[in-house]
């Protein structure tokens, strides 16, 4: 018993209070943030290299969210968090043979950032002005990995002490980056309410599909973004919008949004067009949820909306895709997709289904919620282009989309 109780001093003295991991956030192109109830120190980290691809580290203490989490990013790496056993949890990193990655504290907060490879030497020194390292603290410590080659993960060995890191200062965020903006009266705090974010597509320099009546799609969707807004903020939940102004906002930041909120949904906003040239006149709602595009119509949409995005395939964003969101947003497309067409027919007769599908949007990569892309018309169609720009339609696309959600919501507690 006392060897018992000496042996808890002792590891009490040595790690000071038990180190609980309460979340994770991932973030730019291949980064993750992991979030401890103290701060954290190097004594608390253990590096281990598996093979040239995959290497692990072990965080002594407890992650509190419990099971698997697993991160896939563009450049088809990935992260996965896990409790290893009751002493330590394990971050479990793969890459590709053009990556390598990096880890750092500061403070409560533990970075793990995969990069692409650093120019060899011999390359950096053509022309490159060499800058003494920087000062770095104890609470402040970065470490590279080494050079991967090899796509072929190994299992894991017993692990074995290793050099401590280099010390440098962390990678310099990006400043001024978007933030996520509270747009309900109903507040984060409120109890049992649902986060709702939504996502105006374009905006800024992205007009976006410029209809027949020379109105951007950036300006159509915001407008029915924030009716969309209000509708869900007098259902009681908790609403954000990734713009409510018109400003550009890349892609990828706009999941990332959802994700530090920690949203329930992730709802983006578009509206379709197609060619001038085009001997068709298509028109209606479609909406959408990530997959491989099956069908030329889903491939051309999502072409349209990718902008920026062209040199990753639909085989990439296949990496992303895991069963239960796939079903999840399957089920919540299809009930924002009735809950439109419901609203709309109180005023039109007319068919305006254009289905629920499926696309590589890459708008909806990253969300760890389920997640769709709404098409709430075409803008290159003569009659529909008049309709997206009137308060009255914009109203019942809003109430549709706004009962979509609440369907979604009664269905899926």
């Amino acid at each position: 018993m006392r060897c018992v109780i000496f042996l808890a001093l002792f590891v009490i003295g040595l790690y000071g209070e038990t180190l609980r991991i309460v979340g994770a956030v991932p973030f730019g192109s291949a980064n993750l943030r992991l979030e401890g109830s103290r701060n954290i120190v190097q004594k608390d980290i253990s590096l281990h290299k598996l093979n040239d691809t995959t290497a692990f580290i072990d965080i002594y203490g407890v992650w509190v969210p419990k099971g698997k989490r697993e991160y896939n990013f563009p450049n088809n790496t990935q992260i996965i968090v896990a409790q290893n056993n009751p002493q330590r949890l394990r971050v479990l990193i793969t890459l590709n043979n053009k990556t390598e990655f990096e880890y750092y504290i500061k403070n409560k907060y533990f970075y793990v950032a995969i990069k692409e490879k650093a120019k060899t030497t011999q390359q950096t020194q053509k022309g490159a002005t060499k800058t003494p390292p920087p000062k770095s603290t104890q609470s402040d410590t970065k470490t590279t990995s080494q050079k991967p080659t090899s796509n072929t993960p190994a299992k894991t060995p017993v692990s074995t002490p290793t050099p401590p890191p280099v010390k440098t200062q962390p990678p310099q965020k990006p400043k001024n980056q978007p933030k996520p903006i509270l747009v309900s009266k109903t507040k984060p705090s409120a109890k049992n309410a649902k986060i709702v974010i939504l996502d105006p597509g374009h905006g800024g320099k992205d007009c976006g599909a410029r209809g027949v009546l020379q109105v951007c799609e950036k300006d159509i969707v915001l407008s029915v973004a924030k009716l969309t807004a209000k509708e869900l903020d007098k259902m009681g939940y908790v609403v954000y919008m990734t713009r409510n102004s018109d400003v550009f906002i890349e892609l990828q930041r706009r999941t990332e949004m959802a994700n530090e909120i920690h949203a329930d949904l992730f709802i983006s906003i578009h509206a379709n067009s197609i060619p001038n040239n085009s001997t068709r006149q298509p028109k209606g709602v479609e909406t959408y949820f990530l997959s491989t595009a099956r069908t030329e119509r889903a491939i051309n949409v999502a072409a349209a909306e990718n902008q920026g995005m062209a040199e990753y395939s639909p085989n990439t964003i296949a990496s992303f895709l895991t069963s239960n969101r796939i079903i999840a947003s399957n089920k919540l497309a299809m009930d924002i997709q009735a809950g439109i067409l419901k609203e709309i027919k109180t005023q039109y007769s007319e068919n305006l289904d254009g289905g629920v599908r499926e696309g590589p949007f890459w708008v909806l990569v990253g969300a760890l919620m389920p997640s769709v892309l709404v098409e709430i018309g075409y803008n290159s169609h003569p009659i529909e282009a008049k309709r997206l720009v009137d308060l009255k339609y914009q109203t019942l696309l809003a109430r549709g989309i706004a009962n979509g959600v609440t369907g979604y919501i009664r269905k899926n507690p």
